[in-house]
This record gives C-alpha cells, structure tokens and sequence, in this order.
C-alpha cells in the first residue's frame, strides 16, 4: 500500500466498515434511492447491504437504496454469489466457516490440525487424488456472467458519494435495464 500512496492521495475519508449492527429502525430523513430516484419513505423498508453478505459484508447498509431497487439487486448478487462460490470455498483465507455446493455434493470446511487448513468431504465422484496432483470438479449452479457485473457495478455506485455526472447516470440506467 505505501507504492499506492506515494502517487495517489486520498480525498475523502476512507470507507470504515463498522463492527456492530446499525440501527435501522430509527426514523430518518426523507430519502430518496440513488438508483431509481424513488422518494416514497413507504419504499425503503428492506435492508440494503451495500456489499453482498455473501462477500462478508453484515454491517454495512445503505440507506438511499428502496425496495424494489434492492430486490432487483438481489437477482444480480445471486449470481455473483454463484459466480465466487468455488473461489469462496478454497481461497477464503478462514473468514469462511463452511461451505456446501449444491445439494451438499462436495463440503469445504476448516481443518483445525492444519493452520489453515481445509477439510474437502465430498459426496460424488468430483474429487481426484494422484500422487502430485488434486484436482476437485464442482458442479456449481449457473450464473448470468453480466448479472456477475451488474452486481459489482452496484457496490462500485454504491460506495461512492452520489454524483449526477452523465457518465454515472447511463450506469446506473445500464444497471437498472
């Protein structure tokens, strides 16, 4: 990070990922989404994950993004969900307890008698083991490579402060369509 920034500044403050749960209930101001520009407080009622759960996120909300841009969202984040969900279960470096694919065919879990370890269970004939090589086949389930890119175009918008640039606003009509 010191290379980053001895050519790069930072002009605001840092995203900080709280540690605790936000209140969500309390009342707020009116809000109008981001995304659709929907300004109904009737309309924002589901709570907004700014990054998916699914990448680790618990804490972090958005509080300009409504419902049915939320639910729409969804749809996306199920694909980028599907998309990581190998790449989840080897490399998740521990922050993953437990992972089971489709119909609980293979299971990854931790190996606690090797730091870092990982237990592979697997229920099918996907594993294969030779002297110097592993190789694991998963049958994961399908996604939609640009829903995959629609969902981190939602948490790229989402993590910078609003902006009416034409350039922004066909990204956020390309990620509504």
């Amino acid at each position: 990070m010191r290379d980053f920034f001895d050519f790069y500044q930072l002009e605001k403050k840092p995203i900080v990922i709280p540690h605790e749960r936000i209140r969500y209930n309390e009342p707020l101001p009116q809000r109008v989404c981001r995304f659709c520009g929907k300004d109904d407080n009737n309309s924002f009622k589901k709570k907004a994950h700014t990054v998916p759960q699914t990448l680790g996120n618990k804490f972090l909300l958005s509080f300009d993004e409504c419902d049915d841009c939320n639910s729409l969202f969804g749809e996306y984040e199920t694909h980028l969900t599907n998309f990581f969900e190998p790449i989840r279960a080897i490399f998740s470096n521990g922050i993953l307890r437990k992972f089971k694919s489709p119909r609980e065919r293979i299971i990854v879990e931790p190996f606690p008698q090797i730091p870092g370890g990982r237990l592979i269970s697997d229920k099918s004939d996907n594993y294969k083991l030779t002297q110097n090589q592993q190789e694991i086949h998963m049958k994961t389930n399908s996604y939609v490579p640009i829903y995959v890119y629609r969902a981190l175009l939602k948490i790229a918008l989402s993590l910078i402060d609003k902006c009416t640039s034409p350039f922004i606003k066909r990204l956020i009509f390309y990620l509504l369509i």
